[in-house]
């Protein structure tokens, strides 16, 4: 679905063709300056009208499993025995949701987001052709079509370390939401 409506989001949305009003973004591609005198953040200024689609897309592409993700773990731990015992209490809803369901269930949510973390550094291939953006994606993809091996085992390498980076972040983060999980870090 994501080169579908890749397409379809640069047919309809970058050209006039189908109305003056389709006409929204610019061109596919990313406008680079190799003076060596504009900065990073100048060029992501340039450059933000043509990276909103495809960062919409990059968005929309996990947001619905995420989604999905964190609302099962919310509705399992609203019914862990503990959320009676809170109610017992007298809390709120929004306090329960707040202070003991929402920390609960970030616990392995942010396992599941760790992993992820890789992908936000690596790009995604089909985004980065469709947009003819220059990134770790399209580089592996070219050096794939001329056996270039290394440079493939070089990416693969940096797709590795930001795999490891990011589940180590993940496990920092875990330590921080669980205090269990902080003791037992403590102890090893």
């Amino acid at each position: 679905p994501l080169f579908w409506i890749a397409t379809i989001m640069v047919v309809f949305f970058t050209t006039p063709e189908y109305g003056a009003w389709t006409n929204i973004f610019p061109s596919v591609g990313i406008k680079t300056s190799y003076g060596g005198d504009i900065s990073f953040f100048a060029q992501l200024a340039n450059n933000a009208s043509r990276l909103f689609l495809p960062v919409l897309l990059l968005s929309l592409h996990s947001l619905a499993y995420f989604t999905k993700q964190l609302k099962e773990e919310m509705l399992a731990t609203l019914k862990a025995p503990f959320i009676l015992a809170t109610k017992a209490r007298g809390l709120t809803d929004f306090q329960i949701l707040k202070n003991h369901v929402l920390p609960n269930s970030m616990i392995s949510y942010t396992t599941l987001i760790s992993g992820g973390l890789a992908s936000l550094f690596t790009g995604s291939v089909v985004i980065e052709v469709i947009f003819n953006i220059p990134g770790l994606g399209r580089l592996l993809l070219d050096s794939m079509s001329y056996n270039d091996w290394p440079v493939i085992f070089l990416i693969l390498i940096l797709v590795s370390l930001a795999t490891m980076l990011g589940y180590l972040l993940g496990d920092i983060i875990l330590g921080y939401l669980s205090p269990k999980i902080r003791r037992e870090m403590e102890l090893a």
